[in-house]
């Protein structure tokens, strides 16, 4: 399990990655495993983290390079959120977390 933590993808096309979290336990075990990680949990200060089942939903939704993104810390939950509604609406979304880069520090 540690190799998805640890793979760049590279050399696995976006079909061969979707049919790699269709696996039921696959995607259990990689659920967990990222949802117990530091990182996680410290992304939503003073929100509710959302329930184990409704991360593993949206990782098995998400495509190989939002995927990568959301593991190595690039985008945050909430991105990978809406960049997934975003592929099953055809619509653009924003969250706080798009709009840092325009913002003050010290509006945090």
């Amino acid at each position: 399990m540690d190799w998805l933590l640890e793979n760049d993808f590279k050399e696995t096309s976006f079909v061969e990655f979707r049919k790699m979290t269709e696996e039921p336990d696959l995607l259990d075990d990689l659920a967990s495993l990222m949802y117990e990680r530091p990182g996680f949990t410290a992304q939503f200060h003073n929100s509710e983290k959302p329930r184990l089942s409704q991360f593993k939903e949206l990782l098995g939704q998400a495509d190989k390079t939002l995927f990568t993104q959301f593991r190595d810390g690039k985008i945050s939950y909430n991105q990978l959120e809406l960049r997934v509604l975003e592929k099953l609406n055809n619509k653009r979304y924003l969250c706080v977390d798009d709009l840092k880069q325009f913002m003050s520090p010290s509006a945090f």
